[in-house]
């Protein structure tokens, strides 16, 4: 729809609107320049993968930690009440809060990341910590977070944001196996966890 409405591919649209914005240099298309090397389900290693074109603007894009965390922080800092964090990326502050809302109901048997709260899907970001896999109980949270996973299925990575304190949780790895997508969530909830018996920070 992007690319209908612009003209524009949306490889360029991403790069205008948000990389240049943002300062994120390193924000590419496909499969990262080497060294880095990613592995799929099975532990095999590899530097390329093709699908098709359609698919990739789901998780075709890549960057450093550091330029990743700059857009996180758009979205942290709206998610705080922050003004004027969509003028950076060229939308309105209700632009940029509209996609942290959700706008899906309620969809069982979601699979992995359990059966969706009501509603609790927004453009990309999930706004409820759901229950972990297996029954298992999930660390209580305050209401205000966005988190997402992401894999191309040769690496993973996930993201947490709390507005309540401005709490920024980045898990990375270069291996799409579900085990390290468990790790990924694994990693998040034992931070949660931590941060839940200790003192609020200041």
């Amino acid at each position: 729809m992007c690319e209908t409405a612009s003209g524009m591919p949306w490889e360029d649209l991403v790069q205008t609107r948000v990389a240049v914005p943002l300062g994120m240099a390193s924000l590419g298309f496909g499969f990262p320049p080497g060294p880095l090397i990613g592995h799929n389900e099975d532990g095999e290693p590899s530097q390329e993968a093709s699908d098709p074109l359609w698919h990739s603007v789901a998780y075709a894009a890549h960057a450093t930690i550091d330029d990743w965390r700059k857009f996180l922080g758009i979205h942290l800092g709206a998610l705080r009440g922050l003004n004027g964090q969509g003028e950076k990326i060229g939308l309105s502050d209700e632009g940029l809060l509209r996609i942290q809302t959700p706008v899906s109901p309620a969809v069982e048997g979601e699979g992995f990341d359990g059966p969706e709260g009501p509603e609790g899907y927004g453009l990309g970001w999930k706004t409820q910590w759901n229950p972990c896999p297996d029954g298992e109980e999930s660390v209580a949270v305050p209401t205000g977070c966005l988190w997402h996973y992401g894999t191309n299925f040769y690496f993973n990575s996930g993201q947490y944001l709390r507005g309540e304190d401005g709490l920024m949780i980045m898990v990375a790895s270069n291996s799409g196996s579900m085990l390290v997508r468990l790790a990924v969530r694994s990693a998040i909830e034992s931070v949660l966890e931590i941060l839940s018996t200790q003192e609020p920070l200041p």
